[in-house]
This record gives structure tokens, sequence and C-alpha cells, in this order.
């Protein structure tokens, strides 16, 4: 769902846990702590405070996604790892 939500430039609030930061990662957005809805707060606050910063942040996101997660590049990563599997298995 982040991945989707950021193709489409929705601000982002989303906690540090799987694949959420490989998303992110050189972004300006920051990430809440797994269980810490203190911080979950403060984002959401932030959020409602400064909504321009969080647009400009979906919209860098949305040009690392593009550029990241093409389709082609996600089935070329796929066919590198099953071709790395039948390699090892011989």
């Amino acid at each position: 769902v982040v991945l989707e939500a950021a193709a489409a430039g929705m601000p982002l609030i989303a906690t540090k846990v799987g694949g959420i930061p490989e998303i992110t990662a050189n972004t300006s957005c920051d990430l809440i702590p797994p269980d810490d809805p203190a911080a979950l707060g403060r984002r959401l606050r932030h959020f409602l405070e400064d909504p321009d910063r969080f647009v400009a942040e979906a919209e860098e996101l949305r040009a690392r996604v593009a550029q990241r997660f093409t389709i082609e590049r996600m089935a070329d990563s796929i066919t590198r790892f099953y071709r790395r599997l039948l390699r090892t298995s011989r």
C-alpha cells in the first residue's frame, strides 16, 4: 500500500517497518519508530501544521518511486534472483 500511495504522490505517514525504509531511502520522508504512539501523534500534528512540507515530501517520494520501482526494474530483479537460485542449485 505504501508503494502505491507514494507512486500516486500521496503524503506519507508510516512506520519504519518491513520494506518501507527501502521505499523512502534517500528522501526527506521521516518514518515513525514502530510501537511509538507519541511519535505518531507528533507526525500527525506536523502534518496538520505544515501540509505543504508533506506535499513536497510526497512529490520527492513519488519521483523516487517512479525512477526506482518501475515494473521493468522489479521484473529484472526477480529474474536475476531466480537465475542465481538456478545456478546455485546445480
